[in-house]
């Protein structure tokens, strides 16, 4: 997939965003085609980025998804992330965390659960990560951050890395669209320049 990645600071945090180009011609009026594949090479580039971590993934609630062995443990949040990727300037709005009430793509509640690596998400039935778009999100934790990571996501207020990310510390969205008028993006912010991690992604 070529993509330009696009680098810039936010606060104190080093980001990282890939937004995937609107199709031409008669694509730009289909579905889009191997969603699934590029959610797997998405979650390729998140196991690669996160190795080392604790790591946990942020996923709208279905009940399909509660079933997993992985998700024995899991917080309730009423938080998602949202990126934009099919702006009219092509490089995609980050939106932050929204209510997921607020996001039509999503239900009202989102699961926060901890990952041995992204890549145990590849076993999951696409219609769980979205019906339009599939949505994930990833931590990349020190240890022992486990319950700041659920109050995090408990906050009354929207949640906000630049006050809460810790130095060593990443955070990984990937949005893949599946229908027309929706778009890729693989969004990282970290509280450290990981530049030289993002270069030897395939992009």
């Amino acid at each position: 997939m070529a993509m330009d990645v696009n680098k810039y600071k936010e606060g104190n945090l080093h980001c990282y965003k890939i937004v995937g180009g609107k199709p031409e011609g008669n694509a730009a009026t289909a579905p889009m085609e191997n969603s699934q594949e590029r959610l797997h090479t998405y979650l390729d580039w998140a196991k690669a980025l996160l190795e080392g971590y604790t790591v946990y993934g942020l996923l709208r609630y279905t009940p399909d998804l509660v079933a997993k062995p992985f998700t024995d443990s899991v917080t309730n949040s009423n938080w998602i992330y949202n990126v934009v990727s099919n702006d009219l300037t092509g490089l995609g709005v980050d939106k932050g965390f929204e209510g997921s009430s607020a996001n039509k793509d999503a239900s009202i509640t989102s699961l926060l659960f901890k990952l041995s690596s992204p890549e145990e998400l590849k076993g999951l039935p696409e219609d769980i990560f979205g019906d339009f778009a599939s949505h994930v999100s990833f931590f990349g934790l020190q240890s022992g951050r486990d319950e700041s990571a659920k109050q995090f996501l408990s906050a009354n207020d929207s949640p906000s890395l630049g006050n809460w990310l810790q130095p060593d510390e990443v955070f990984i969205h990937i949005t893949v669209g599946k229908e027309q008028g929706y778009y890729d993006a693989f969004l990282v912010k970290s509280g450290s320049d990981i530049g030289h991690k993002m270069d030897r992604l395939q992009v």
